[in-house]
């Protein structure tokens, strides 16, 4: 039943027996809607699931753990903006409140074995906390299936242990027999950085965990990660650089020459996206 489908049946019902709930009537109490816009209004906070929130069939907006992503549903583009941001104030921990704006640069995508080469035959459950050695951006994983299974298979990201934030989680259909590939292949990537610790899980429909075969650790599953890495390089703004070419002028004109440092500054100042300068001595 839809969470605002009438129930049937109870105290209060209308013609036929049907009617709306205390708790279905709070959620429409909470709503306004204005015909002439057709915008319906809220003053509630929403809450949604980690790839839900859609804008008519061009554009989603997605979690993707460290970063969120505008899924362009055209170009299958993941956007997303170069991010600064801020601490909050009132913790003591927070010296340094302010996060300068960075570019977020990866490395190419690549397909890479982890724990061995080739899976073993040892069969061992999918599920798993793992500690992060690098910045990883994970586009989808394959294991191989260690028994025969058909239904769905629910695949679950969380923030630090199993019992931690979902991140992402994906759910599929499969009908696989012992040795078998099984593939989820992200709607988008999920991003983690190195250091952090996450916790990884392969269900079935009855909550077991699947079992997948090992590799060169026989107590460790194996899969390939279809991944890169990535680094956060802080941009440079207009005053980092002002102040660059100052220190430069000042090592090559040690004589104090303000009018040739004054004339670098105005050059930069007059074209903002074509900073040229004289480093000559």
């Amino acid at each position: 039943m839809g969470l605002l489908t009438p129930a049937y049946g109870s105290s209060g019902a209308g013609e036929g027996g049907d009617h709306l709930t205390d708790a279905q009537l709070a959620i429409i109490n909470n709503w306004s809607y204005d015909e002439a816009t057709n915008t319906m209004t809220t003053d509630s906070t929403l809450e949604a699931g980690l790839n839900s929130f859609r804008l008519g069939g061009m554009h989603t907006n997605s979690s993707g753990g460290e970063n969120t992503f505008w899924h362009n549903e055209v170009s299958h583009i993941n956007w997303f903006p170069v991010w600064q941001g801020i601490r909050h104030y009132g913790k003591t921990e927070n010296e340094n409140v302010q996060l300068h704006p960075t570019a977020r640069i990866y490395s190419p995508a690549n397909v890479v074995a982890m724990n061995g080469i080739y899976p073993t035959e040892q069969a061992v459950s999918y599920a798993a906390v793992i500690t992060l050695d690098k910045n990883e951006s994970i586009y989808g994983i394959q294991v191989k299936a260690a028994e025969d299974y058909s239904g769905e298979l629910t695949y679950t990201l969380r923030n630090g242990t199993q019992t931690g934030i979902v991140k992402y989680r994906q759910t599929i259909t499969v009908n696989v027999q012992d040795g078998d590939a099984i593939e989820f292949e992200f709607s988008h990537p999920q991003e983690t950085h190195d250091g952090s610790l996450i916790a990884v899980d392969i269900k079935k429909e009855n909550g077991q965990s699947l079992l997948v075969k090992s590799g060169t650790i026989e107590t460790i599953p194996w899969l390939l990660l279809s991944m890169a890495t990535f680094t956060d390089e802080r941009i440079a703004m207009r005053e980092d650089l002002l102040d660059l070419v100052w220190q430069i002028n000042t090592i090559l004109h040690p004589d104090g020459d303000e009018m040739h440092l004054r004339d670098q500054e105005m050059m930069m100042t007059r074209n903002s996206e074509v900073i040229e300068w004289d480093i000559t001595p």
